[in-house]
């Protein structure tokens, strides 16, 4: 079952005898360039902390503010610059299409710029190792007990908006709507105790 606190993350190792995977993350912006710069600094963090963060590639949506600027200094991520915006679903096809075909990654991680991982929150993900999709569940970082992409649990109606609402970690039939730009947090987090479904396995 889900753990009832985000707040007290109980991470244990990836244990030895598991292949190690590579994975790759792509993050797919637009015109968020501080939101941006917060999150590639954290997935530095990640990357030190888990190794099998290999890549960071970034899907620059024709961005129109200096988005493109500050990318072209970075030597700690790789960008490419769609010719126009082709919305999240395209620049999510991109991404994934980039990572799968011109990279070795066994895994792809795919965010927005505007989530925020937790720096244990990969480690935890690659504990899991019989699941073609999964990912963490995005909590509001104001209000980590609320969940940002409320969650209808497989085998039946019932919606889950809170993160203590007993959901189990083993689905990956889940598709959550996103809320529209309007009720979008300007941030969230993925909470490291919580897998849920988004991953991507080639």
């Amino acid at each position: 079952m889900v753990p009832d606190s985000v707040d007290s993350p109980r991470v244990a190792p990836v244990p030895t005898d598991q292949p190690v995977r590579r994975v790759v993350a792509v993050v797919v912006t637009f015109n968020r360039h501080d939101l941006l710069q917060t999150l590639v600094a954290r997935l530095a963090e990640v990357r030190e902390r888990t190794p099998a963060l290999v890549e960071v590639l970034v899907v620059d949506n024709a961005s129109t503010d200096d988005t493109g600027e500050w990318l072209a200094g970075r030597s700690d991520v790789t960008a490419r610059t769609l010719p126009d915006n082709r919305g999240g679903a395209g620049g999510f096809h991109a991404g994934l299409r980039w990572a799968a075909e011109e990279t070795d990654a066994d895994l792809v991680w795919l965010m927005d710029d505007d989530g925020l991982p937790e720096v244990e929150c990969l480690e935890r993900l690659l504990r899991e190792d019989d699941l073609d999709f999964w990912g963490p569940l995005v909590v509001d970082e104001q209000d980590p007990g609320r969940l940002v992409f409320p969650t209808r649990l497989p085998g039946g109606t019932r919606v889950v908006r809170a993160s203590s609402s007993g959901a189990t970690t083993t689905s990956t039939a889940c598709a959550p709507s996103a809320p529209g730009p309007a009720s979008r947090p300007s941030r969230t987090r993925a909470s490291t105790t919580r897998p849920w479904a988004s991953w991507g396995r080639r």
